[in-house]
């Protein structure tokens, strides 16, 4: 307990009643025993030269009275060091002027002039000198003294003459160090006669002990290998029992045990082979430690010793014999028996590391029997959950201390589980598709992909394109990688209508058209890494839908994609600005851990000096010590109390800098990387971005798997050997990944949370599929599995009630008849109207829409062309109705169309809401051309474009083809003219705006805003960027946002997070509150970020955040932040690239 920073110990005694004057009370017997626990001070009370020592706990003090036998020896040294500190203060005291000398003569002459004192030796004030120097430098009046002057000389010269003398003792036995040591009754060394004498040892014939080693023997030194027939006849030995053992000669139990081993099999005697083998290299190992330590031990003394040369291991190269050594040299040990030919002989055949996994796994097996052969460990013990405990050596070999008294079983690798995606893919398609999902999540951020980020199953899902959400998910990957492909052929020849097309908000709807073509265009290299199939991939996105193409298709475009976006400028300039500053953020954390080590050291000595200078006022007040040392240690007890919290704030700064960095790091994506290799060569990486805390992807030769858990990830971690080849780098490498440093399964916990009782699993509808029962504002197309025909909400009741196949001929043949009579009431409308009509240009185009509308649907070869649209596209034949709805709503407001057939209008709006296949709405937007006005044209739109579009339109049956026709007949029309024509009428549309009529011509709108400006039923699913949870995803649905959650067999679970009018980029009020952000602004020297905390959310008044930065008056700046500023969650040093995310519109 005197050291710097004393430990808590432990004491135990029994307890005795005190009187009122402190002494035993004899009346009383004594008490219990007890254990005194976490003692951590002791101090010594002086009473006219009489030694009380106290012990003390946190809620009592207790005196020390008679040590036990035991500690007698530990209670004189106490007694006697206290008591010559108390008499040096007792004389210091009285006389402070007092040499070393003097004082010294006074405290050995109290042992005669008072009575029953202790007998105290001149040379014990060096012994116990520093004891007494720190009990006399916390009296007052002492502490400058000449005699602590003197005593301090004193030990300063005897610790000088005692390390002289140590390095004379240490010439001299180097002197006689290389001398030969004599023998005394030592053989020459043989097995026979090792065996012999063990067994005198064990039938115990002479009482008499060995004669020792010789002189100049190192009793450390390791004790030599033995061979495998040594082991052998241990276990012979211990089979035929000490007892039989003692009745037999000598020379008859040798004989037994030579025939037996020259009976036994070659795997027998491999066995003992290999434990003779794993002996030898514990020799090594010891052996080399030893002549390290030797080596250590020379250098202190200032000189290396001169090595002999001799490097020998085995017994009977140390020992003399002629004999010995030539048996050994030819292979032969004395009995006939041929030495074992691997295994170190020497140390520079000593294994070195890392070694080959499987090889070090073997020598671990037999270096574990060797040490049960040996005595050194007990046998295995069983499966138990000591065994699991990280206290117990995982592995023995190589040697790394003392050896465990019970060995733990080999930790074994946990078997991976098998990965299930939900959909069934070749293992070259699942490594794809992983290598997809992690590409995709790592550039999210750069290629403006939402969400930020995806579950593994929910990258999976969207592929393999069960359902609305997943096309709805895809659909964003796939917009995203065209996007930031594009700005590579920014300024190209040719490329502009195709730029044109990306840059369009109908993009979801365009990009399957959009991918072939540039297929098309860039298709080099192709076939060398995707294989053939390309032409197929193409054709399939022109004549039919994205979720026509196989699984494996699918992935290969995906690749393809992938590939050229991890080549685009974009993404490589955000990689390598992630890679410098996750480089910087590193340093920083490795410096800002030191600081923070390094300031928890200190604040250790600072509350050590604060508890001791507490412990010094209490003293002085019981003993009534001098006013002025009272007030000398209270002023020093409150500067200590102003630094301690001085320092308390500056760990805390560092804590806080420490933890920003880690979660800075957490938020960078960067590509990842092979972990490394186990003993079976699977691999082990962790995908996807930014990984889960505790799940890592293996990838065995049989396919792929996960482990999820803490518990797995410790296995795993017992489970490597530090020193293979493999294991070992796999190894740091987990231990370097802060994530898998947690145990708690954080997935699982999360995984919890999603769950809420509006989120359940209904186990078929009425058509057999499987589907998740979403909240109420959830459109039912959502639901449905991708084998059912779209049908919309208004859609008549044969369509809905159609089979669950949509590729049997039944089928398709009813779906192609009322195709057929819906296209011919749309003809029979059309010339309808034309008969109503006498003259002009109108009539002619009517009469050509009608003639070939009736011509397509009398057309049995068209009809059997069309295929039927899965329901997995319902949401964009929604947003296909709607953005013709929006289009011929613009021109319908400048009287542009319809002029005197808006009885053709109605009809057409009722056939436009009822379509359900693209096929239809060709159509329709036919008709619409024939009713618009020529005087919207452009200049450029000459009769041969126009009769290209019109012929074109009705061999659109996709709905990328059908999208494209409306951009361009959208472009066709000259809205700046028609603004201008408008102009004149501005007082007039002034007025009538007033009046609440609005105004005539407007521009272009987003599909919810014009849905909602119109009061038309438009429920689409907007995904959201962030997500609270790791395992689920965030979306909206009207004013309703929902956690969006994939299931293994592919569906989804919905849980509604409530209505709310405004959400945070998928983050609740509730949720924002409490959450760091990053907010940039624009500054002279470019955008600055600001870190601070969300303090209240609100759709009025935005986010209400605390900035770290103080102001002028030293109070956190309040701001005010909306949903247009640059700001991202979670902190960020460095602004992303593309933060400028592009606008949808407004929140919701």
């Amino acid at each position: 307990l005197d050291g710097e920073n004393p430990p808590a110990i432990d004491v135990v005694g029994r307890l005795v009643k005190l009187d009122e004057e402190g002494e035993p009370d004899g009346n009383s017997d004594p008490g219990p025993l007890v254990k005194l626990q976490t003692v951590s001070e002791w101090s010594v009370e002086y009473d006219e030269l009489n030694v009380v020592i106290w012990v003390s706990t946190t809620s009592a003090d207790y005196k020390l009275l008679s040590p036990a036998v035991t500690y007698e020896a530990v209670w004189d040294r106490l007694q006697r060091k206290t008591a010559l500190a108390a008499r040096a203060i007792a004389l210091l005291s009285e006389q402070a002027d007092l040499t070393y000398k003097q004082l010294l003569r006074h405290v050995i002459g109290i042992n005669t002039t008072v009575p029953g004192s202790l007998s105290l030796r001149a040379e014990e004030m060096i012994e116990h000198g520093a004891f007494v120097l720190d009990q006399l430098s916390n009296t007052d009046n002492v502490v400058e003294c000449r005699a602590l002057t003197g005593l301090r000389d004193e030990m300063r010269r005897a610790a000088k003459a005692a390390a002289q003398s140590e390095k004379d003792a240490a010439n001299r036995a180097e002197l006689n160090a290389n001398k030969r040591p004599r023998r005394e009754g030592r053989t020459p060394a043989s097995f026979a006669l090792e065996s012999e004498s063990e067994m005198a040892k064990e039938r115990k014939q002479s009482p008499a002990k060995s004669k020792g080693k010789a002189k100049g023997k190192v009793s450390e030194e390791p004790k030599p290998a033995q061979t495998a027939f040594m082991y052998f006849m241990k276990k012979v030995r211990a089979e035929m029992g000490k007892d039989a053992v003692a009745e037999k000669s000598f020379g008859d139990v040798q004989r037994i045990v030579s025939e037996r081993w020259k009976a036994i099999s070659a795997e027998e005697r491999a066995c003992f082979e290999d434990i003779a083998a794993a002996d030898r290299e514990r020799y090594a190992f010891e052996m080399e430690r030893y002549m390290e330590e030797q080596a250590a031990k020379e250098s202190l003394k200032g000189k290396r010793r001169q090595s002999n040369g001799h490097t020998g291991l085995l017994l009977c190269e140390r020992e003399d014999g002629k004999r010995a050594k030539v048996e050994m040299a030819n292979g032969d040990d004395g009995e006939g028996r041929r030495k074992e030919a691997d295994g170190p002989r020497n140390l520079s055949d000593a294994p070195r590391f890392p070694m080959e996994d499987i090889i070090v796994i073997q020598r671990e097996c037999a270096h574990r029997k060797m040490l049960v052969a040996s005595g050194r460990s007990r046998e295995e013990v069983k499966e138990s959950s000591d065994c699991t405990s990280t206290t117990l050596p995982a592995f023995v070999y190589p040697p790394r201390g003392a050896y465990p008294a019970s060995l733990p079983p080999i930790p074994a690798l946990p078997k991976p589980i098998p990965l299930a995606i939900g959909i069934s893919l070749s293992a070259d398609d699942v490594t794809r598709l992983l290598m997809l999902w992690d590409l995709v999540n790592t550039v999210s951020s750069a290629i403006k992909l939402v969400p930020v980020g995806m579950p593994l199953q929910a990258f999976a899902n969207a592929v393999g394109c069960s359902g609305a959400v997943d096309y709805s998910l895809v659909s964003q990957v796939h917009c995203a990688m065209l996007r930031v492909i594009a700005r590579d052929y920014e300024g190209g020849e040719g490329w502009k209508p195709w730029l044109r097309m990306v840059q369009d908000p109908l993009l979801p709807l365009l990009w399957p058209k959009l991918a072939s073509q540039l297929l098309e265009l860039e298709s080099e290299d192709f076939a060398e890494t995707y294989g053939p199939g390309r032409e197929q991939i193409c054709n399939m996105l022109i004549d039919g839908e994205w979720v026509e193409l196989s699984v494996a298709k699918r992935i290969t475009l995906l690749s393809w994609l992938g590939e050229a976006v991890a080549n685009c400028e974009t993404v490589r300039a955000h990689l390598e600005r992630a890679a410098d500053q996750l480089a910087d953020l590193q340093r920083e954390h490795q410096k800002l851990t030191e600081d923070e080590t390094e300031k928890e050291v200190q604040l250790s000595e600072c509350r050590n000096r604060l508890k001791a200078l507490e412990n010094k006022l209490s003293n002085a007040s019981q003993s009534r010590g001098s006013a002025a040392a009272q007030a000398r240690n209270e002023a020093a007890a409150a500067e200590e109390k102003l630094n301690l919290e001085k320092m308390i704030a500056e760990a805390s700064s560092l804590r806080r800098q420490r933890l920003d960095g880690e979660q800075m790091m957490d938020d960078i994506f960067i590509r990842t990387e092979l972990l490394g290799k186990d003993r079976y060569h699977q691999s082990y990486m962790q995908l996807g971005g930014r990984p889960l805390t505790s799940l890592l992807l293996v990838q065995a030769p049989d396919g792929w798997g996960q482990l999820r858990g803490g518990a797995l990830l410790d296995q795993l971690k017992r489970a490597l050997h530090p020193d293979a080849l493999r294991e070992g780098p796999l190894l740091q490498a987990m231990q370097q990944r802060r994530q898998l440093q947690h145990s708690a399964d954080a997935d699982d916990i999360e995984a919890a949370d999603i769950a809420s009782p509006t989120s359940a699993t209904q186990p078929e509808d009425d058509t057999g599929n499987t589907r998740s029962i979403a909240p109420k504002g959830v459109p039912a197309f959502y639901l449905r599995g991708s084998d059912r025909p779209a049908t919309p909400t208004t859609a008549s009741v044969s369509s809905q009630n159609l089979p669950r196949d949509g590729n049997k001929s039944d089928t398709l043949l009813a779906h192609q008849t009322e195709l057929r009579q819906r296209l011919l009431a749309l003809s029979a409308l059309v010339n309808n109207c034309n008969t109503r009509v006498a003259r002009g240009e109108e009539p002619s185009l009517l009469q050509l829409a009608a003639e070939k509308l009736a011509g397509v649907a009398n057309s049995d070869e068209k009809m059997r062309e069309l295929r039927l649209l899965r329901s997995c596209m319902a949401a964009q034949l929604e947003q296909l109705r709607m953005a013709i709805f929006e289009f011929e709503e613009r021109l319908h407001r400048v009287d542009q169309c319809w002029m005197e057939h808006e009885g053709l209008q109605r009809d057409w709006y009722a056939f436009v809401r009822q379509a359900m296949h693209p096929f239809e709405l060709a159509a329709a937007l036919f008709v619409l051309d024939a009713n618009m006005s020529g005087s919207v044209r452009a200049r450029s739109w000459g009769v041969e474009r126009s009769g290209h579009w019109r012929h074109s339109v009705l061999q659109a049956v996709t709905i990328a083809l059908v999208t494209e026709h409306v951009i361009v007949l959208d472009d066709t029309c000259n809205w700046d003219s028609i603004e201008k024509q408008l102009e004149p009428r501005k007082s007039a549309a002034q007025s009538k705006r007033a009046s609440g009529g609005g105004s005539r011509f407007r521009r272009r709108m987003d599909l919810s805003s014009f849905a909602a400006s119109a009061g038309l039923p438009y429920t689409i699913l907007e995904w959201r960027e962030e997500c609270p949870h790791p395992r689920g995803l965030r979306a909206r649905i009207g004013n309703e946002l929902l956690n969006v959650s994939p299931l293994d067999n592919g569906s989804w679970a919905w849980a509604s997070c409530g209505n709310a009018s405004v959400d945070w980029r998928g983050v609740t009020a509730n949720e924002a509150k409490g959450r760091r952000i990053t907010v940039w602004y624009e500054e002279e020297s470019g955008d600055v970020p600001y870190v601070g905390v969300v303090l209240a959310a609100s759709a009025r008044d935005g986010l209400t955040v605390r900035f770290d930065l103080m102001t002028a008056d030293g109070k956190p700046e309040l701001l005010n932040i909306t949903y247009d500023d640059d700001w991202l969650w979670g902190i960020h040093r460095v602004k992303p690239i593309n933060l400028d995310r592009a606008k949808s519109g407004n929140p919701p």
